[in-house]
């Protein structure tokens, strides 16, 4: 799929999209590349530094999305100690997601990891069919994969007129770590699960711990738009 790497102003939109992992994964990697080839004339091993800078205003919008493994939609983990913002999901049909363990279990996932900081991430509009396995939410500490281990924080997180129809996804989980490294101002506006509003984390089949602080489960009319794929 889509790894967005230290990058901003970014806009995907108009795909479908079957891939073996990730579907779409935000990230800010420090890297060290091989230039050689690239450029026309460009002659001998020249080892260039890419410089680590944030990933922020990044928006992917009107797609379809099916993930064999890992997650469709994934903030993180990989960011080296910067900061990821800014990011919107905007009308997307999620058709299968098979995953289901104690890292990749999301088919809307922020993995707070590698020492960074996330904040401001919006899903609005999004349609989750009868995925396989998995969780329909996922906003955990991950220190898998992430060479400067846990993430520092997340905040601002929003969830708009979301649906999943079915019976197969395993519970979601909105939790912090620690007394310092929380999960702060999750709302959760218009989640339906086959049709029946979700009014807090029972009914939405949520765990919550106690170091996420002000999630807010909200009800209201369903502005979600007509799905992309034909029923």
């Amino acid at each position: 799929g889509f790894d967005i790497v230290s990058s901003s102003n970014v806009l995907i939109e108009n795909t479908m999209q079957r891939n073996k992992d990730d579907n779409i994964s935000v990230k800010a990697i420090d890297l060290s590349v091989n230039t050689s080839g690239l450029l026309d004339g460009l002659r001998g091993n020249k080892i260039e530094k890419l410089n680590v800078t944030e990933s922020h205003n990044i928006t992917m919008r009107n797609c379809v999305l099916w993930a064999d493994e890992a997650h469709n939609m994934l903030i993180g983990p990989d960011v080296n100690g910067t900061k990821v913002s800014g990011i919107y999901f905007e009308n997307i049909d999620v058709l299968q997601n098979r995953q289901n363990d104690d890292v990749y279990p999301g088919v809307m996932a922020v993995m707070i990891a590698d020492q960074g900081e996330y904040s401001d991430i919006h899903w609005e509009n999004i349609r989750v069919e009868d995925i396989d396995a998995g969780q329909v939410i996922s906003l955990t500490y991950q220190n898998a994969y992430a060479p400067l281990g846990y993430g520092k924080s997340l905040r601002n997180v929003t969830f708009k007129n979301i649906t999943y129809t079915g019976t197969k996804a395993s519970p979601s989980r909105i939790m912090g770590l620690d007394a310092s490294r929380t999960v702060e101002n999750v709302t959760i506006t218009n989640y339906r699960i086959n049709g029946v509003p979700v009014t807090d984390a029972t009914t939405g089949n949520f765990t919550v711990n106690s170091f996420a602080h002000g999630v807010d489960f909200q009800t209201g009319v369903s502005e979600n738009p007509v799905g992309l794929v034909p029923v």
